[in-house]
């Protein structure tokens, strides 16, 4: 690929040079390392702000097929901000080639945010998409250092949590009601169980079956989910409860332990003593998860509405037979299924506890938080929803050909949970063309194939068939 800017990205850049609050300090340069060209400017605002200085320096990448594809807006490693602030990506972290920091600015804010009074749409012509986006970078930082990128009204947003793998989404289910149910407990940890559902051999689904206290012999909170989640075996979670959502420098989230940690302590909050207690239910050489939960509001300055939670996969712990002479973190040994004891401790709980403290528990451990997600049935259908006189009747659908099935598709999808399927006719080929259902459901039973597909579109969806 050629290492030399298009036509189109110096006109685009030309267009820049009527900004004043910007000088360029490097034209377009190929970036080997990301794969774009970026710019290195200098920003220079009438006044310093709290965690904003006056100057400071960025990088604007932008890729060959400009005015299309991405272009996105950083912090350079060196004279820029280092802490993340709201419509931010978490700014802990520097990209492989070391000149820019990975907290990427959103600039396609609410127009109010950034003082601007007529709503724009970004623009993909050569001469306007540039200058619009720098145009609007130099707004954010002004915005920023006045304090004033979200206020009282504004629609809550979370921090950009680091998702560090993809192989398992969390999900669980919280509303208005179960906030009710949070905050007549004073229990501020204890165990979780987790069903998991697995969608291929690398990826799966951990659903939340129930929060219990520490000694798993109360139940705190227990969502109801449909007829699909029917798995009986489970595993052990450990849950936090916080008060607030955790953030350090601003709006960053925690990435280490050492962090975790202090904001747990913070909030009176002993985490490795709980995970102390948590250990001897998770020594069978897997990983485990760490539930963070903490209150949040539908909007900036109101009280919160609902808890949220955000998964931590946990290090596999010490656990087998065995006292290791030698160990590595999250290195299986000769010995299959055994992390082993601490060096001069016998293979008992103290033993691996001791090397749970000194070898995987460190305060530099980073947090390898996974994607999670509220499945509750207010957010699935938070669009299209049927009223709810109609949505909360039990509804039986007699004949699920063509027409039966699809209408019982549509149903569900606008907020009906509770559907009867009725017909006493298999699947033929004839009805292929017409139906819901595909070939690898042939000949078998429409009323229990088309309940079985109505609880795949909805954890919350409960159906019989006859």
């Amino acid at each position: 690929m050629s290492q030399n800017p298009t036509e189109n990205l110096r006109r685009g850049r030309r267009r820049i040079e009527e900004i004043p609050e910007i000088i360029l300090l490097k034209d377009w340069t190929w970036d080997v390392v990301t794969k774009r060209f970026y710019l290195h400017i200098r920003v220079c605002l009438d006044h310093d702000g709290k965690d904003i200085p006056r100057v400071t320096e960025w990088f604007v990448t932008a890729e060959t097929v400009y005015p299309f594809g991405t272009i996105a807006i950083y912090p350079s490693c060196k004279n820029s901000i280092t802490n993340t602030f709201p419509h931010q990506s978490i700014n802990a972290f520097e990209e492989e080639n070391h000149l820019w920091r990975k907290g990427k600015l959103c600039v396609d804010l609410i127009d109010q945010t950034l003082g601007i009074r007529v709503p724009e749409k970004e623009p993909f012509t050569v001469d306007e998409r540039l200058f619009w986006n720098m145009q609007r970078a130099v707004l954010w930082l002004r915005a920023a250092a006045e304090e004033r990128l979200i206020k009282n009204g504004d629609a809550f947003e979370l921090p950009d949590f680091p998702v560090s793998h993809i192989q398992t989404v969390f999900a669980f289910q919280e509303d208005c009601v179960s906030m009710m149910i949070w905050e007549s407990t004073d229990e501020r940890c204890g165990i979780a169980r987790i069903v998991r559902r697995q969608l291929s051999s690398e990826q799966s689904i951990a659903m939340i079956r129930s929060f219990r206290s520490i000694d798993s012999q109360k139940v705190i909170y227990q969502p109801v989910w449909g007829t699909a989640i029917r798995e009986k075996n489970y595993e052990n979670a450990l849950w936090i409860r916080l008060k607030e959502v955790p953030v350090i420098n601003n709006w960053q989230v925690p990435t280490n332990l050492c962090q975790l940690k202090q904001i747990c302590t913070n909030q009176g909050i002993d985490l490795l003593a709980i995970l102390k207690s948590f250990a001897p239910k998770a020594r069978d050489g897997r990983r485990h998860l760490l539930l963070v939960g903490f209150p949040i509001p539908a909007h900036i300055g109101e009280d919160s509405h609902e808890m949220t939670w955000q998964a931590i996969e946990l290090p596999a712990l010490s656990c087998g037979k065995y006292t290791n002479r030698v160990f590595h973190s999250g290195k299986r040994l000769s010995i299959p299924q055994t992390y082993g004891a601490r060096k001069g401790y016998r293979p008992s709980e103290a033993g691996w506890w001791m090397n749970d403290k000194a070898k995987i528990f460190l305060d530099s451990m980073e947090l390898s938080w996974i994607r999670s997600e509220n499945w509750s049935a207010r957010t699935i259908k938070g669009r299209g929803k049927l009223a709810n006189r109609l949505a909360n009747q039990r509804i039986v659908m007699i004949g699920l050909g063509s027409l039966g099935a699809s209408i019982a598709e549509l149903l569900t999808r606008a907020g009906v949970t509770q559907l009867t399927c009725i017909d006493g006719n298999a699947l033929e080929m004839g009805n292929l063309c017409r139906h819901t259902l595909c070939m690898t459901d042939l000949y078998q039973s429409k009323s229990k194939l088309v309940a079985k597909r109505l609880t795949n579109i909805d954890p919350n969806i409960h159906t019989t068939y006859a």
